[in-house]
């Protein structure tokens, strides 16, 4: 059966002149991304400034048919509540449209906490006809909204709709204090023979209050004429905002001379849609038998790469997602290690100036990256994250570069009194500790690290050292190189530097723990390119012992390495996956009401306890227990969970409180209730939880975001203990991370889509009847120095991939196309 996917990727990059919030003249930022009104990730806060970096990237897996996105910068305040600064908001079919590579500078535009609408209303409209009596009607059913904007102080409403039509008005009665109110009040109105072309049904919310002038909730627009005669439509419909000019005239402007709207600085984004039609598993078979087959050796013979080396060159511009797909196919296949160590050797032999060897944007790379991110994160953290927690909770003030010190002192004058011999020794000291326990961490890992990374490691030392031997003098450090070069300088040592971004930390680091970071960094990569610091970076000097010293022993942790013997690897990792059920792909401590039956909390008003649990996910179960070593813990099987979502804020009243709705044996719903610290841990827990049901049968469509108290639900107000939601479930919208489980379809479509894509550059490949290399000049761009020489790209691999890629088009086609009715 096939599936449509919609897959949201955003990169929050920076943002420059923001108006200052503070009394300092300066701000404290951060980002809150929100895909129709639902908060889905916030970046971390950068503090004291008006031009923020944030570099944060999100790849979000969403319902085919969401709205908008919308990205709010806030300052953050310790007291009262973060000051909203901006936001940005791009529509779905404007980021459909857009251009996939292109980072722009998008402005704040003013966020008027009034006018901010959300939600949407289901609708009935009939026209009758009575060709008898000559009288023709509009009938309209006013039924239900739901995710009403909160305009109380308790984050609820008081909603009411009036409903227009020729300059006739009827008015719904008010609910009270909802956002997800029903009425299924019917009105009817005198329908001429003939209306204008541009009559519309206005419909229009309304937030009653007793003291105040009403507060608009949003308006819907329905165009008469498109309604056929004679028969029902009943349609959720979008609330919209007024138009521009009402806002103005609202606010006491001229809709003539608008006033021009302030500074409120720009933010630089980046913003792409991925629309898929995932086809099913047998659809892809011919293309992932030859993807499979292009690995595997031919006897005594290297495999055929003609299939990677195609999908290589016409993927140029964008060799990121194919490496990341390739890289999880072969994951899923078993075959990651044939695959790394076939194109690696490619390389390698094509390679003639051994200090240009994978230096170039090559799929070997690239692959390499996306494999050693997958498989080694949990690796990564366990080496490097006691170290990074100990720069994160000192935050010394460090620096090495004397002509650096006195910018540092002025900065710093009231906690700095030494003098600039001090501050450097002082440096030095705190340098070399932090150094020497990452070092030690690194260098002591062998045992910790991945089998499949040693496995890849080790062919990749064979194939340097195979092409330079090591009989030479000058080649002696060529395959230490190859291999440090990937774990040290693009593995390590990112991770230092940015260590939100590899999960090894929840916030950016300020100035002091960045500066420190940094140099901890270079340090890091001087030993990781086995060479002494020379140029421009003299002054790390007084650790040149030091670098020296640990030079030697990375050449014996790569030995120890990639010490591995390939017969007993499968005893080591049999299943050559580093996905099981039994993983725990999330653990740490949320607050649990310890109320979750609905009889129980029947009876209490708004006394509801929290209590801190330490929670355990698995593929199979969701466990928890008051402490992480408590013996006795309490169990959710995951194929029993039927949602879970965020409670709404009016609930309990607290924010980042999560919902777990899961069925007993005896087919009830249960419902447990916990609370993140914050809404990236809560989102986090969610698209978690949310990837181990994906199976399930038994997944709710709707579900109440309030919680049932005094006889009734307080989303909805309905009685009944069991009835049907209020709001849809968001089971398809999770986060996309590294450790996610693989999707082998959804890979294979992500292939298929570059080579529907690119068919022009296939037939451009198969014209070429002498088969010639690329341009050398058209490659040049994307390598530098000497690297591997351009290769011949085969004309029926070509042919084949051209074939598959139209057969598939035409099926996804078929599908996405709808159906006609005979009638």
């Amino acid at each position: 059966m096939a599936v449509r996917h919609s897959i949201l990727y955003v990169r929050i990059g920076e943002a420059k002149e923001l108006p200052p919030k503070d009394l300092s003249g300066v701000s404290d930022p951060y980002c809150v991304i929100k895909i129709d009104n639902e908060p889905i990730a916030r970046t971390a806060t950068v503090y004291k400034t008006l031009c923020p970096f944030w570099g944060e990237e999100y790849k979000m897996h969403l319902h085919s048919d969401f709205y908008d996105l919308n990205l709010y910068v806030y300052d953050e305040d310790r007291l009262g509540e973060d000051d909203i600064i901006g936001k940005v908001t791009l529509s779905r079919d404007a980021i459909a449209t857009g251009r996939k590579a292109t980072e722009m500078w998008l402005p704040l535009t003013k966020v008027n906490k009034a006018a901010e609408i959300q939600g949407e209303i289901l609708i009935e409209i009939e026209k009758i006809r009575d060709v008898v009596r000559q009288e023709n009607t509009l009938r309209v059913t006013v039924m239900e909204a739901r995710d009403l904007a909160p305009k109380d102080m308790f984050g609820s409403s008081d909603p009411f709709v009036t409903v227009s039509f020729l300059e006739q008005s009827k008015t719904t009665s008010t609910q009270k204090k909802t956002r997800f109110p029903s009425w299924y009040e019917t009105f009817e109105f005198n329908m001429p023979l003939s209306c204008p072309p541009k009559t519309v049904i206005e419909v229009k919310l309304w937030d009653w209050d007793r003291v105040s002038s009403n507060d608009f909730l949003g308006e819907v627009n329905i165009n008469f004429r498109n309604l056929p005669d004679g028969c029902k439509v009943k349609k959720w419909y979008r609330l919209m905002p007024r138009p521009p000019h009402m806002e103005n005239r609202s606010a006491g402007g001229d809709p003539m001379f608008p006033k021009p709207a302030p500074n409120r600085g720009s933010v630089r984004i980046k913003v792409h849609l991925i629309q898929e039609t995932v086809l099913p598993t047998y659809s892809y078979g011919t293309l992932r038998h030859i993807l499979t087959d292009s690995v595997l050796p031919k006897g005594t013979e290297a495999p055929d790469l003609s299939a990677v080396h195609l999908l290589e060159e016409i993927s140029r511009l964008d060799l990121n997602e194919m490496s990341n797909c390739l890289v999880r196919l072969y994951l899923n296949e078993g075959l990651i290690t044939e695959y790394l160590t076939a194109i690696t050797a490619e390389e390698v032999k094509n390679t003639s100036d051994p200090n240009t060897l994978f230096r170039g944007n090559s799929l070997a790379t690239k692959s390499m990256d996306h494999f050693m991110k997958v498989v080694g994160l949990h690796y990564l953290q366990e080496t490097m994250g006691h170290v990074i927690d100990q720069v994160y909770g000192d935050r010394r003030i460090v620096e090495l570069d004397p002509t650096r010190v006195d910018s540092i002192k002025r900065r710093h004058w009231s906690s700095i009194k030494e003098s600039n011999g001090h501050v450097l020794e002082h440096s030095k000291t705190a340098v070399t500790c932090y150094i020497t326990n990452i070092m030690e961490a690194i260098l002591n890992s062998h045992s910790k690290c991945p089998i499949l990374m040693r496995l890849v490691f080790k062919h990749l030392k064979e194939q340097v050292q195979n092409k330079w031997p090591t009989g030479n003098e000058e080649n002696m450090d060529y395959a230490y190189h190859a291999v440090s070069g990937f774990l040290f300088l693009r593995f390590f040592v990112p991770a230092i530097l940015s260590p939100k971004l590899f999960l090894l930390q929840e916030h950016h680091p300020d100035r002091k723990v960045s500066r420190t970071l940094t140099l901890l960094a270079k340090v890091t990569q001087t030993i990781g390119n086995l060479s002494e610091p020379v140029g421009k970076e003299q002054w790390l000097q007084p650790l040149h012992d030091f670098v020296r010293e640990k030079i030697d022993d990375v050449r014996t942790f790569i030995d120890t390495l990639t010490d591995i013997s390939t017969d007993n690897t499968l005893r080591y990792f049999p299943n050559r996956q580093p996905f099981y059920s039994g993983v725990i792909l999330k653990e740490g401590y949320l607050h649990k009401c310890r109320y979750s039956s609905k009889k129980l909390l029947n009876r209490l008003s708004f006394s509801f306890s929290f209590k801190p649990q330490y929670f355990w996910l698995t593929y199979k179960e969701l466990r928890y227990s008051p402490l992480p070593e408590s013996k006795v813990q309490s169990v959710k099987l995951t194929d029993q969970i039927c949602a879970v979502e965020r409670l709404d804020y009016s609930a309990f009243g607290k924010d980042n409180i999560g919902q777990l709705i899961s069925q007993t044996p005896d087919n009830e719903l249960e419902i447990l209730y916990f609370q993140a610290k914050d809404i990236n841990d809560l989102y986090s827990w969610l698209s978690a939880i949310r990837k181990t049901f994906s199976a399930n049968k038994q997944q709710l469509k709707t579900y109440h975001p309030g919680i049932y108290r005094r006889n009734r639900w307080s989303c909805c107000h309905r009685i009944d203990t069991d009835a049907v939601g209020c709001s849809p479930t968001h089971n398809k919208v999770t986060l996309q991370e590294w450790m996610d489980p693989i999707d082998c379809d959804m890979e294979a479509q992500t292939v298929c889509s570059q080579l529907i894509a690119r068919q022009t550059q296939l037939q451009h490949i198969i014209q070429d009847t002498e088969e010639k290399a690329p341009q050398v000049g058209k490659q040049a761009s994307n390598r530098q120095g000497a690297g591997p020489a351009p290769r011949k790209l085969n004309k029926n691999m070509a042919k084949q991939l051209l074939e598959i890629s139209e057969q598939l088009h035409l099926m996804q086609q078929a599908i996405d196309e709808p159906s006609k009715d005979p009638k």
